[in-house]
């Protein structure tokens, strides 16, 4: 199930292998402020990525006066369209290239070639937000959920990042969490609609993890299970890896 995507109305069906969802560009427009509800300083956060947009446009945003500044996944420009007619959709030069964080997922056959392709919307952009990324709103159905912000995951997370993440009682140096520093979600009394116009801005520890010494690893390949083998239930890395035993599992997760 957890492969399976639905592409929702307006946003047209995409056939695998037609959009590259590993690299995505990353879209702006602008809507009334008083139209929106910011948590914390985001748009002194994302200064550097407009400066950024306007460097590569050869020209500054005009901004309407008001107005506040959202960064949006391309796709999700069909949904801005139809449910935020207020909205002002900047044109493609004010774009910038993206990494997405999941977008590409391997999931080895025995001859350990196959791949999948999976999508995300936390977005790593390569220049000018250093130690930050994006998590934007995406209409598309990932799973069970629809991969949006919600005005509760808008309002929550920042708070949850500034007051509560300091006090917790535990070990920084085995334990580090992303803070959520920021957010921007759209003020619609209609939460379902409201949810396809945010964003979220988060520390990115993923970009300077070698600089530390770790290594990274995205947990539920480490569960992930039901593909080819005996009993259908061995997990894959088991299999691939020849991990039968305890001791090969740890000197594996050790090397």
């Amino acid at each position: 199930m957890h492969k399976l995507r639905r592409f929702l109305s307006p946003l047209p069906e995409s056939a695998p292998g037609t959009y590259d969802f590993l690299q995505p560009q990353l879209r702006f427009v602008s809507v009334p402020k008083t139209d929106t509800k910011i948590a914390y300083d985001f748009e002194e956060l994302l200064s550097s990525l407009v400066e950024a947009a306007s460097s590569r446009a050869g020209r500054p945003f005009f901004v309407e006066d008001g107005h506040v500044l959202i960064p949006v996944h391309e796709l999700q420009l069909c949904h801005i369209e139809d449910k935020f007619p207020n909205a002002i959709i900047y044109p493609q030069e004010f774009s910038l290239p993206l990494l997405a964080q999941q977008s590409l997922r391997y999931f080895f056959n025995q001859s350990k070639t196959s791949k999948i392709h999976n999508l995300d919307r936390s977005v790593i952009i390569s220049d000018g937000f250093d130690g930050l990324h994006l998590k934007l709103a995406l209409g598309i159905k990932l799973t069970s959920a629809v991969r949006t912000i919600s005005p509760e995951s808008a309002y929550f997370g920042p708070r949850f990042s500034a007051q509560v993440v300091p006090v917790l009682r535990m070990d920084h140096n085995i334990v580090t969490v992303a803070k959520e520093l920021a957010s921007i979600v759209h003020s619609n009394l209609d939460g379902e609609i409201a949810k396809h116009c945010g964003a979220i801005i988060r520390e990115c520890h993923e970009s300077s993890s070698e600089e530390r010494g770790e290594r990274l690893i995205v947990c539920t390949a480490l569960v992930e299970s039901g593909h080819v083998g005996t009993d259908g239930h061995t997990p894959s890395v088991v299999r691939i890896f020849d991990l039968n035993t305890q001791r090969k599992r740890l000197e594996w997760l050790e090397r």
